[in-house]
């Protein structure tokens, strides 16, 4: 997948504009390189919108269209799934291709079906009986293979986020001088803001302070909840 548009003749890349809001924050309290903090958060963005592909509940980064360009003086690789990966082998690439560009879209309507023999050409349009029992085999492979390609996003969504966020650590700590502590508050800070949870839901500063709680603060609360839910990400890097 590629969620926003990188080609640019000066090397970059695409943030929505409510993350780059949020890194504003957090770069200005805690003194981190601005643009590479966003191009972790944009990365993080594309695998949170991977791992949700088909989740009709989900509030998708299509909601907030509003882009920001940011450059950088390196060129930046471009992850890119075809969803071929989980295809029938008897099935050729081309014919696959073709099959997920017209037939495969959830939008797509197949108007008419064509069938071709040695004697001839027929075309059955959809006001013909028998072109639903033509058209049932069709629907069938469409519909198996919109089921798998969810099941594939998902499962690759989780692993680029787990990979995504193991960047992150790295990145604040071999670019910034923050200590345990700090570096905590940001990952938790992350994980609230893409909403990254499994189980109970992460607080936002607003709902923790309306909350009577045995926490000090909400930081000790990030501090807690990110070395109980993400503790691993850290140890897999020492």
């Amino acid at each position: 997948m590629n969620l926003f548009n990188r080609k640019k003749k000066v090397p970059g890349f695409a943030i929505l504009k409510r993350d780059r809001d949020f890194a504003i924050i957090v770069t200005s309290e805690y003194e981190i390189p601005f643009k590479l903090f966003c191009l972790n958060l944009s990365n993080l963005r594309e695998a949170v919108e991977c791992s949700h592909a088909g989740d009709s509940n989900y509030e998708s980064a299509e909601d907030f269209p509003e882009e920001v360009n940011e450059e950088l003086p390196f060129d930046i690789p471009v992850f890119s799934s075809t969803g071929t990966d989980f295809i029938d082998k008897n099935i050729p690439r081309s014919t696959f291709r073709k099959c997920n560009e017209y037939l495969f879209p959830t939008d797509a309507v197949i108007e008419s079906i064509t069938l071709k023999s040695n004697k001839g050409v027929v075309c059955i349009s959809s006001n013909d009986p028998i072109y639903y029992r033509l058209l049932a085999p069709v629907l069938e492979m469409k519909q198996s293979f919109q089921t798998r390609l969810v099941i594939q996003n998902k499962v690759l969504g989780s692993t680029l986020i787990e990979a995504t966020l193991k960047d992150i650590i790295a990145f604040l700590t071999s670019s910034t001088t923050l200590n345990k502590f700090q570096k905590n508050v940001v990952v938790g800070m992350i994980l609230v803001h893409f909403k990254l949870y499994k189980g109970k839901p992460l607080l936002q500063k607003e709902e923790f302070d309306n909350k009577d709680r045995d926490t000090q603060d909400y930081k000790h609360y990030l501090n807690d909840i990110v070395k109980s839910r993400v503790k691993k990400y850290f140890k897999d890097l020492e």
